[in-house]
């Protein structure tokens, strides 16, 4: 080994690779991550534990074939060893130089923590992800090698095979075809999560890593079994196993079996396997032909009492409605959603027994006639979040599990929804045959969430190590037994409901409240102060906010996301609680401001089921982003973000195939979301520059005093409507609309034709501003000075294919002409809209 290079050189790669993957560790709005000993371990493992296998194979291979071309085989093979010892030997060298590689890694992750400065150096984490749970894996490979090795003798067929294995594993997930039976190096399934200690191992990870085990003993059995330590003739000679062969090869073969069956069946009994795709193909066939001349039940109000099992991944629910009838008859049908993974469902009404009549999931219950203005229904039901696994993964939208407890009312994990869900069975093929709704019907149906409003009372019992949120405000906490307690009653209809646990630190400022794992304190000042002024500035701007406290609860990173919930902001850890601080981009202030916004802009009032809603929800809660940034940050922060968003619209946009934002329907393509979310954005900015603050304002206070207690969901049109009212230029105000909502044109711009003169004392500036997009607008244009203060710019209403001729009379020499200097308008191609002016 002392004279060997390449284990060395090997390690050094190992250790450029850890810098590489850690140096790709950005979180929202493309921001550098903190580099924790469990994220850093985790970005590298798909990388390193390949490369490890790579290395394993070829020491192996070398250090089988060397005997043979150093003309010890006949010396080797006729000691007294066994042959499994003879096997070994190489596979313990390859092992020592994947341990080298290893520890050069883990170092080298130290001193990348270390120099970073804002973690903790822990070695479990690098021990578990890159030797402990990759093991497996590499005794995988391993064998495979010695066992093509006995059986060819050919070291370039070993190589060919070991390779072709390893091509066939990248191929398969880059394919998505990796399940959990086939993916041995744990590529992109598992989760970096500060919550928890990680003492509760998946069942499907130990299952993955038992089947590994097996195959690999197998294989490594097939070695000793066909490794021939003397020559023979293949063409009379017939190798017989001996029975000791036969024995650990059956236990081989059960102990494969057993682990392939419960991983399949866990697949299957998840919303990947065949029973819930089958169910939900069939529930969009039944159903979804008279989901919209369905009416949904007028519930008004829920109760809803759950005990919540973390470590069992379970809960058990019932509750009520209170239904408005809106007629006595005796045809009167309420259809309700329930879960697939709800078990021992129950309905009562009025406290008498209801069978449903089960349409693949939509329960149609037909009450008895009744003169009763509100009626009462009861559920009961039990469920495992998630009921099964994924193919691919351990992440999930919902989840009950000892890291924390994430429920919402947007899927049909937590309770029993009214109606018909449109999103369940809907793929990219059946879609197409979904028929858009006439306008009366979008005004009838929410974008997002229940078609009506309720209010509600809930009631967590979880145990007591944990924080429990919802919706409302809380109004009882009880802790006996080891059990807590928590009932949060909500007196504001709203369209959405939340259920969040987890075992937290927790942070209060003026009504709000950041509820966190203790390891992430060190974006909560920020998060909190981000809170008060969201709930304050937007108070101000749009509507009092209704709830005692706006809270922020941190979730563990099975789900990435960030959501706003009444009351409640759910983010992901990875959602600014773990982002490098950066003055120029606030990370944790923009991921609050947006998600706060989603109180008003989605919960008090939701748009209908229209093209253009997404409008008023995330285009709306950007544009609240960067108003809030201007008036607590100041305009540079609103600058800095509006140019984030520009950059990021002009690299997802597919200009030829762009729809409008009032043509938009979804956000599932990458092309409408950043429509949606960066356009939308500074297109309401520069609507509300247009209008004027005053006129602005007027016109959103107007539109939340209109629709918050309104029984019709506002359209992008309704929106659009109260705003022009409160125009000064109706004209103008109609070709902004028609240019930059119904259309999906740019400006441009270019600098020619610049001279500059002397005149005495003062310098002459001419310059012509050509605008080669295809929308007109009128935009600044300023003059840096070589030295002194920036002159005053110039306003150049330039239309479309058109140019305008501008000039300054300068005290000072001039040092470059900039086109819209304070960020104002959205263009292709800003690094081109200024001019340098030569010094000579």
């Amino acid at each position: 080994m002392k004279r060997q290079v390449a284990p060395y050189g090997f390690a050094v790669l190992a250790a450029l690779l850890v810098v590489e993957m850690g140096q790709g560790m950005v979180g929202p709005l493309d921001t550098q991550l903190i580099w924790s000993s469990t994220r850093l371990a985790l970005a590298a493992s798909d990388v390193l534990v390949i490369l490890c296998c790579l290395v394993l194979m070829v020491c192996l291979g070398e250090g089988l074939d060397r005997n043979r071309r150093r003309l010890f085989n006949d010396l080797v093979h006729a000691t007294t060893l066994p042959t499994a010892a003879l096997l070994l030997g190489p596979l313990l060298s390859g092992l020592v130089v994947v341990s080298i590689m290893v520890a050069a890694s883990t170092l080298t992750a130290f001193l990348m923590i270390r120099t970073q400065g804002l973690s903790a150096i822990e070695l479990w984490p690098f021990l578990w992800f890159w030797w402990i749970l990759p093991m497996p894996g590499f005794l995988l490979s391993a064998s495979i090698i010695l066992a093509t090795y006995a059986m060819t003798r050919s070291r370039a067929a070993t190589y060919a095979i070991g390779l072709l294995f390893l091509m066939t594993t990248v191929a398969l997930h880059l394919r998505g075809g990796l399940s959990w039976v086939l993916n041995w190096p744990l590529w992109s399934v598992l989760t970096a999560t500060d919550f928890g200690s990680g003492a509760n191992l998946p069942d499907v990870l130990i299952h993955n890593r038992s089947l590994t085990l097996a195959v690999a003993g197998l294989l490594f059995c097939v070695a000793v079994w066909r490794y021939r330590r003397t020559e023979v003739d293949t063409k009379t000679s017939i190798r017989i196993p001996g029975q000791t062969f036969w024995w650990v090869t059956t236990l081989a073969s059960v102990s494969i079996l057993w682990p392939a069956f419960e991983i399949l069946r866990r697949i299957e009994s998840g919303p990947d396997g065949q029973k819930a795709q089958t169910l939900a193909q069939a529930y969009w066939r039944q159903n979804s032909a008279f989901a919209r001349d369905m009416p949904h039940p007028r519930i008004v109000h829920l109760t809803l009492d759950l005990r919540i099992e973390p470590d069992a991944g379970t809960m058990s629910a019932s509750g009520t409605y209170d239904i408005q009838s809106d007629h006595g008859g005796t045809d009167v049908v309420w259809p309700f959603t329930v879960g697939p993974g709800f078990r021992n469902v129950r309905w009562q009404i009025d406290g008498d027994g209801l069978i449903p009549e089960d349409r693949s999931g939509l329960h149609l219950l037909r009450p008895p006639s009744s003169n009763k203005p509100t009626r009462r229904l009861f559920f009961q039901f039990e469920a495992k979040v998630p009921s099964g696994i994924r193919r691919h993964g351990l992440a999930h939208r919902n989840f009950i599990r000892s890291e924390g407890v994430l429920l919402d009312s947007l899927g049909t994990d937590l309770m029993p929804l009214p109606g018909v869900v449109s999103s369940v069975g809907l793929t990219r093929h059946n879609a197409q045959d979904a028929k858009p709704l006439t306008e009366a019907q979008a005004r009838g149906q929410s974008a997002i969430g229940f078609q009506h409003a309720w209010t509600s009372v809930v009631t967590i019992d979880a145990p007591d190590a944990y924080d429990v949120n919802s919706v409302g405000d809380l109004e009882l906490v009880s802790n006996e037994k080891g059990r807590r307690i928590v009932r949060f009653n909500n007196n504001v209809p709203v369209r959405a409901l939340t259920v969040v646990a987890g075992r937290w630190s927790v942070a209060a400022g003026d009504g709000v409240a950041t509820y966190f794992t203790a390891a992430h304190n060190g974006s909560v000042p920020e998060m909190l102060n981000a809170l008060m002024a969201a709930r304050r500035r937007f108070g101000e701007w749009y509507a009092p906010y209704p709830w005692q406290e706006l809270r922020v609860n941190e979730i563990p990173a099975f789900n990435t996301r960030a959501q706003g919930f009444p009351g409640n902001l759910n983010l992901s850890e990875d959602m600014g609680f773990i982002s490098i601080p950066d003055a120029a981009l606030p990370v944790p202030t923009i991921i609050v401001a947006h998600e706060a916004a989603h109180q008003w802009w989605g919960n008090l009032v939701t748009p209908g089921a229209a093209p253009g809603a997404d409008v008023l929800i995330e285009s709306m809660a950007n544009h609240a982003t960067l108003s809030l940034l201007a008036a607590e940050h100041g305009d540079t922060a609103r600058q800095h973000y509006a140019r984030f968003l520009e950059d990021r619209y002009m690299d997802r946009r597919q200009a030829a195939s762009e729809l409008p934002l009032s043509a938009i329907i979804d956000t599932d393509a990458a092309s409408d979301e950043t429509v949606i979310y960066d356009r939308g954005a500074w297109v309401m900015w520069m609507l509300s520059q247009q209008l004027g603050s005053e006129a602005w304002q007027s016109a959103l206070h107007s539109y939340f005093e209109q629709f918050r207690i309104s029984s019709e969901h506002p359209l992008l049109a309704d929106f659009l409507r109260i705003l022009r009212h409160q125009s000064a230029d109706a004209a103008a105000f109609d070709e902004f609309v028609s240019q930059w909502i119904h259309g999906s044109g740019l400006p441009e711009f270019r600098i020619d034709d610049v001279q500059l003169n002397q005149l005495d004392s003062d310098w002459r500036l001419d310059a012509t501003v050509a605008n080669i997009g295809s929308v007109g607008v009128s935009v600044a244009v300023s003059v840096e000075p070589v030295t002194g203060h920036r002159a005053e710019a110039q306003i150049a209403s330039i239309p479309a294919k058109g140019a305008q001729r501008l000039s300054w009379l300068l005290p000072d020499r001039p040092k470059q002409l900039v086109i819209d200097p304070e960020i104002q308008v959205l263009q292709k191609n800003r690094r081109l809209a200024q001019h340098q002016i030569s010094p000579e």
